[in-house]
């Protein structure tokens, strides 16, 4: 049985949200992001992480996620294609 590899990686949080720039601490395990945040070492975010930032291991690897451009077919309908 292989043991568990688990650490923890200080990034930025991917959503962008302008004008603060939230520093973030991923933690991973078996390249598998776990949970997520705020960086209390960041300078200008200071651990805060918005809901947005919070919901982003959520995100990364979700099989339901959009990769590519979609379009509605018809108005009021849930019907959608590339």
């Amino acid at each position: 049985m292989q043991q568990a590899l688990l650490q923890e990686v200080r990034t930025m949080c991917p959503m962008n949200c302008h004008p603060t720039f939230c520093g973030m601490i991923a933690s991973i395990e078996n390249d598998s992001v776990i949970k997520v945040r705020g960086d209390k070492e960041n300078p200008d975010s200071r651990g805060f992480l918005c809901a947005r930032g919070q919901a982003t291991k959520e995100i990364i690897g979700n099989p339901n996620r959009i990769l590519q451009p979609m379009i509605r077919d018809q108005k009021g309908t849930d019907n959608w294609k590339q």
